[in-house]
């Protein structure tokens, strides 16, 4: 019986961003098929590294369609083909395929199926052909870096104190001191982890449930992904862990859905649809290299390219080095781990020891692959995470395990990610540009804690360091700022609303390690004439590292009444420090309903308008009146005009709100409806209003009811 076998193929078109490109020279692109690819004719390497029946081709850029490779694959038996990188299976022939321009990144890698016996030849034929760029068996899936199964042991069900990796330096990485200055805790940040499968029910891991953005999953190392979700996510909560980045959004991305071959750069291709600049993917995968031997993914060209891909778009990669205890430097690897030859952006990372080792902290542990191109550490054992159920074992719920042993170049990856997650939380909430892979990884390389020698040699980097991190972008941070709108100018609600003069008192904060001395503040803004700053100077006692600190005085700042409702106000408060300068953005937000202008005393009550009532095709309630030229409406409703308090139906600047459906109406409910004046006070009174009690059709009910306030 002749045995078919699958090869993937992979189409580089010419001009993939910018148009027509002329086509590197051959010997050029020869020479870099030598050093970039493995030898695809290595027994030892087919059999323990790669499936023998699936090849990787990457066309070089003289190719321009399958349709060129249809000759000679043909020739070799091969009838069907399968996008690599796409989410849908389907199969076709060749000629099927051709683009009508050039051809998308995520369209170049293709799959073939061929007689078993061919695979050399074809393989042979493919790298000697001017459309391909490079040919090599493609890898089986490898266990992911960090995968353990240790025996389950009793614990208590709150485990937090079990997850020193979060203290302060020098025990831990510093993230829990990192959150007291506001977006530490990852908001605004994205983070999609790519590996295998994941417990997305697990009790502490409730943002989990419908985060699988790629592709379903297999049951496949569930416990793995369980583990690094925690490590990012676990829940703020009385039991279980907590999650170093609580308020980042973790997606998820199989790299092995069912049906399909395993990808980790279709994973990433997917991913990178729902991602912006300065946002985080996790590779939490390695792959088998020569002998064997587990390498970081990017050994294999096409991860490579989807890494470089989104690094491009200034997504921040972290992805773990391997479990392989290799010298990514050795001439084995013939030079893809240099880099000076090629460069993904990524962030490599490798695991080193905790404080609570065997061997020193920071020293490298023996199975982390090692070499200049891994560029930071962190703690290759000893993470307490949720699943597996080392710590406990939730009485067999795989649900309620935890772990605190989750081990391996995985576990650092996950900490570094956290950790770039939370410097990045920080730029965005004080307004500052995002920062990319390659600046995310100078940033903690330069402020990290160097390596330390131990019974193992090989660099695997300095172990990165959130207060040295944070301090390295500015030693100072406003940590609060409140608004005090008692004063004759302001209305007195609590907010800043046009027309009004508000204070503002500016909180500090400090990462240094020594004490900072705030010599002379100023607050300036670019939005003139809309905001008028006044007593824009003032001074602040000496800042504390993690201790806030209110100004000696406050900034005292009027909003022009033609500022519109929900404008978003950027400031920049310029601080002369000892030793230096430094520049702190920051916002205030206006509320989306708000008084346009300020009254000297409070104008005569709103004369409320009549409601409407009608049924919409959803089931709802919709309330509607005509515009009294009201700045805004909020409605509340009870059953009963004496017991209870009323539910807030509303609130809104338009003139019409939906109650939401599933909610009975009696035959008499009471409302409640007020009008927020061009003062800003609400203003409003109560009424019983009558309504027929009928069942919530389906269909649209247009019918309006009667009745008035």
């Amino acid at each position: 019986m002749r045995l078919a076998t699958r090869i993937t193929a992979s189409l580089m078109a010419a001009g993939l961003l910018f148009g027509a490109a002329s086509a590197a020279p051959p010997e050029r692109r020869e020479r870099a098929t030598r050093y970039l690819q493995p030898d695809p004719f290595s027994r030892t390497y087919v059999a323990l590294a790669t499936n023998p029946g699936l090849i990787t081709v990457k066309l070089s850029e003289r190719a321009t369609s399958a349709d060129e490779l249809r000759p000679l694959l043909e020739e070799f038996g091969v009838f069907r083909i399968e996008r690599l990188l796409e989410g849908d299976r389907a199969s076709t022939r060749p000629e099927s395929l051709v683009p009508t321009g050039p051809l998308e990144l995520q369209g170049r890698y293709l799959e073939f199926e061929i007689p078993y016996g061919k695979r050399h030849k074809l393989l042979l034929a493919l790298k000697e052909s001017e459309l391909v760029d490079s040919a090599y068996l493609s890898p089986v899936p490898a266990p992911p870096p960090g995968e353990s199964g240790v025996d389950p042991d009793p614990a208590t069900p709150n485990f937090v104190d079990h997850q020193r990796h979060l203290l302060a330096p020098p025990f831990g990485l510093g993230a829990f001191e990192a959150w007291s200055i506001p977006g530490a805790r990852g908001e605004g940040v994205t983070i999609v982890d790519v590996e295998y499968s994941w417990r997305t029910h697990h009790e502490d891991l409730t943002s989990l449930k419908d985060k699988r953005i790629c592709f379903a999953d297999r049951d496949f190392y569930r416990n793995h992904g369980t583990a690094v979700a925690g490590v990012l996510s676990a829940d703020e909560n009385h039991f279980g862990m907590t999650g170093m980045v609580p308020e980042a959004e973790l997606l998820l991305a199989s790299q092995y859905p069912p049906g399909r071959s395993a990808s980790v750069a279709r994973a990433i291709y997917c991913a990178l649809e729902q991602l912006e600049r300065g946002d985080i993917i996790l590779v939490e995968a390695q792959a088998y290299g020569p002998g064997g031997q587990l390498v970081p993914v990017e050994w294999h060209q096409a991860e490579f390219d989807a890494i470089a891909e989104a690094t491009s778009r200034g997504i921040i990669v972290v992805e773990a080095a391997g479990n392989g205890n290799q010298n990514l430097d050795a001439a084995k690897f013939q030079g893809v781990f240099n880099r000076s030859v090629r460069d993904s952006g990524a962030i490599l990372v490798g695991g080193g020891a905790p404080p609570n080792s065997t061997q020193p902290e920071g020293s490298r542990l023996n199975f982390s692959n090692h070499g200049s191109r891994v560029d930071l550490q962190s703690w290759g054992e000893y993470v307490a995470t949720t699943g597996y159920g080392a710590l406990w074992n939730g009485e067999g719920d795989p649900n309620q395990a935890y772990t605190s042993r989750f081990s391996g170049t995985s576990s650092a990856s996950a900490l570094v990610a956290g950790l770039a997650a939370s410097i990045q939380g920080v730029q965005r909430a004080r307004g500052a540009a995002p920062l990319d892979s390659r600046q995310m990884r100078a940033l903690l390389i330069e402020s990290g804690a160097p390596q330390l020698a131990g019974p193992h040699q090989g660099s695997i980097g300095p172990r990165p360091d959130a207060r040295r991190a944070l301090n390295a972008l500015s030693p100072v941070w406003v940590h609060q700022i409140e608004v005090d709108d008692s004063a004759p100018g302001g209305n007195g609600n609590g907010r800043v609303d046009p027309g009004e003069t508000v204070d503002l008192s500016v909180h500090l904060i400090s990462s240094a390690e020594n004490p900072v001395r705030v010599l002379h503040g100023e607050l300036r803004t670019d939005l003139a004439p809309w905001i008028r700053i006044t007593g824009s100077e003032m001074g602040w006692p000496l800042l504390l590292r993690g201790q806030p600190q209110a100004g000696f005085e406050t900034f005292r700042m009027t909003v022009q009444p033609e500022t519109p409702c929900g404008a978003s106000l950027p400031f920049e408060l310029a601080l002369s420090l000892d030793d230096g300068t430094t520049r702190l953005p920051m916002r205030l937000e206006l509320p989306d309903i708000c008084a346009p202008m300020i009254c000297d005393e409070p104008a005569p009550r709103p004369s409320l308008p009549t409601l409407r009532a009608e049924k919409t095709a959803t089931g709802n309630v919709r309330w509607s009146w005509l515009d009294e030229g009201i700045a805004g409406y909020r409605l509340w409703r009870s059953h009963s005009a004496t017991l209870g308090r009323p539910r807030l139906v509303g609130e809104t600047s338009a003139t019409s709100i939906d109650e939401p459906s599933g909610e009975t109406v009696t035959e008499t409910s009471f409302y409640l409806m007020r009008g927020i004046n061009r003062c800003g006070w609400e203003q409003g009174r109560e009424a019983a209003r009558d309504l027929p009690d009928y069942p919530r059709p389906t269909t649209r009910f247009s019918r309006p009811l009667p009745g008035s306030f």
